[in-house]
């Protein structure tokens, strides 16, 4: 479980890093079906199986 709820601005500041400041509709929607792809591939990833290691000092904090 997340220890917050920041969980969506982690997302924007990830998605927002890979595209331009004001990218015109065009560049933008390009980019939500790049994010959706990636998405859909991680989740094929977890229903196959496969585990994810979480950080270290993510463990630490989290105890």
């Amino acid at each position: 479980m997340p220890r917050s709820n920041t969980s969506l601005e982690a997302w924007h500041k990830s998605f927002s890093q890979d595209i331009a400041s004001h990218p015109c509709v065009n560049e933008l929607i390009k980019n939500f079906i790049i994010e959706q792809h990636a998405v859909e591939c991680r989740l094929e990833e977890i229903k196959s199986g496969v585990i994810f290691q979480k950080d270290k000092r993510k463990i630490d904090s989290d105890d």
